[in-house]
């Protein structure tokens, strides 16, 4: 019987620390090497994202994707008023300095009524061992530093979004960090509504190693 128990308890706390193990670390993204193309006057450089997608623990019941390929579908119901999901992307062997990040998405907006939902694209840099960091991304939270865009109106089709990151210095030590938040606009804390997102076709800009 005391066996038993033991065996009960341990399954759990594993389970647990895997969690956290995960938070902790989170998903690399990659960056696909052969799309690499120059932009202006040879000195800036493009790639394509090939992102890993993190979904926020709180809320992965309520995901339409299975957190890999280039895009990302992001849902959420009526039982939360914010769903997010990240990526996190080491630059270091590309460059430094980070131009801007651009990309396309669709946006449902909510589906109440004089409700205006948000979706929030957020770029942040980050220490490579901070787990204050990734809990701050799982939990959808912006902090005062990171670069970010704001939509409100609905959109059917793909509309392309561009972020300056002001040619932002990454250090050896740190990664970048994209943020996708769906909140909800409505005061009830028993219906939030539903709206869900799209993102696609992730590209970032930087500076031409010399």
């Amino acid at each position: 019987m005391k066996q038993n128990i033991i065996s009960w308890l341990i399954a759990p706390i594993a389970l647990l620390l895997c969690v956290n193990i995960t938070l902790a670390q989170g998903n690399m993204s990659k960056i696909d090497i052969g799309s690499i193309k120059t932009t202006i006057n040879d000195s800036i450089l493009e790639t394509q994202i090939i992102p890993i997608w993190n979904d926020s623990s709180k809320n992965e019941d309520y995901r339409k994707n299975n957190g890999t390929g280039f895009s990302y579908a992001l849902y959420r119901s009526y039982k939360r008023s914010l769903n997010n999901g990240f990526i996190l992307l080491d630059l270091s062997e590309l460059s430094k300095t980070l131009i801007n990040i651009r990309g396309r998405f669709k946006f449902s907006g909510s589906d109440i009524d004089q409700t205006t939902d948000t979706l929030t694209i957020a770029v942040s840099k980050y220490k490579k061992q901070s787990r204050e960091e990734i809990k701050r991304f799982d939990n959808g939270q912006i902090g005062k530093n990171d670069f970010y865009r704001i939509y409100t109106e609905p959109q059917t089709q793909f509309q392309g979004f561009s972020i300056n990151l002001d040619n932002l210095n990454i250090k050896e030590d740190e990664y970048l960090a994209i943020q996708f938040i769906l909140k909800s606009g409505s005061d009830d804390n028993y219906y939030h509504g539903t709206s869900n997102a799209v993102i696609d076709n992730l590209i970032v800009g930087f500076k031409r190693l010399k």
